[in-house]
């Protein structure tokens, strides 16, 4: 139990981080909104798979950016916080997200009606 509260501790720890960490270092292109939805660390807090939201569809671009920044955002993330392990970053598509937004979308449809 308390392992579980410290891992969702470190969860929100790292989202938090890692949305400042986006917002003042990574350049995305114009008018691409990118919001970090949840981080899902491994048991041991060695890996972390960050799951992110892209608004306008432009997930191939911003997995690229991502991709190429992510050395240089684990070592901001790493000095930023005061923990061992620093989990190591995965940025991920949360794809649960987008099946979310198709389920509104039916939805909407279907009370349009």
């Amino acid at each position: 139990m308390a392992e579980e509260r410290r891992q969702e501790k470190i969860n929100f720890l790292v989202r938090d981080e890692l949305a400042a960490i986006l917002n003042r270092e990574v350049v995305f292109p114009h008018g691409v909104m990118v919001t970090i939805t949840r981080v899902v660390s491994s048991p041991d807090i060695y890996y972390a798979d960050v799951f992110i939201s892209v608004f306008p569809k432009k997930e191939n671009d911003v997995m690229i950016i991502l991709e190429k920044g992510t050395p240089h955002i684990q070592s901001l993330l790493n000095k930023e916080l005061n923990m061992r392990p620093v989990p190591r970053i995965y940025f991920k598509i949360d794809e649960e997200e987008k099946a979310r937004e198709r389920m509104e979308k039916l939805l909407k449809s279907t009370e349009d009606k």
